[in-house]
């Protein structure tokens, strides 16, 4: 996609957010709205670069990043499915709009993923006969392990960083066992409630 400025696509989602947003009861059908399409993708990428860069962040957590934001944009949509935008706003400002929004949920990610890893660290969970992690399916195992009570949430958040079981437990300071025994109830949880197209090896 060339550039920032591409004002018919820009135009096209913008019809089609408010079109959800007013007629839609559902926060999914915003959310996929959003997500499925290639200019809010392209400037959901552009603006995690950009924002590692700005704070110093690795630029490896950009896929990350990303995929962060958009579970940000879930939580907020079931908050408010049109995530109070004025539908009396000229057109033509829609797009720095949904940029700002952007940006504002890559700079959460970011302080988020400071927070969980403290180290260039990325979440790597594969579906059941596939290669790559597909975003909708990242999204639900993050907020399936975000609704963990801790210490298993940072137990199983570090665990996919990458981190092993010795690791883990001199990072959080618990013994062996203690996060051997959390990791595997977290992730008994998981695929409980995630049920099938997941492994959690």
């Amino acid at each position: 996609m060339a550039g920032w400025d591409t004002d018919e696509l820009w135009e096209d989602l913008r019809t089609e957010f408010v079109d959800a947003a007013c007629r839609s009861n559902s926060w999914t059908t915003v959310w996929h709205v959003l997500i499925d399409n290639e200019i809010y993708r392209s400037q959901l990428w552009t603006c995690a670069e950009r924002s590692l860069i700005e704070t110093g962040a690795p630029t490896a957590w950009c896929d990350d990043v990303a995929h962060d934001a958009m579970l940000l944009l879930a939580r907020q949509l079931q908050k408010r499915s049109d995530l109070g935008y004025d539908f009396d706003r000229p057109p033509h400002e829609f797009a720095s709009w949904l940029r700002t929004i952007l940006f504002r949920q890559c700079k959460e990610a970011i302080r988020s993923l400071r927070r969980r890893y403290g180290r260039d660290l990325t979440l790597e969970i594969d579906p059941v006969n596939g290669r790559g992690v597909m975003i909708e399916q990242q999204i639900d195992v993050r907020m399936a392990i975000d609704d963990l009570d801790e210490p298993v949430r940072t137990i199983m958040f570090l665990s996919y960083g990458g981190l092993s079981i010795r690791e883990i437990a001199d990072r959080i300071e618990l013994t062996y066992d203690q996060v051997r025994y959390a990791r595997t109830q977290g992730r008994a949880m998981l695929e409980e409630r995630l049920q099938t197209g997941y492994r959690f090896d």
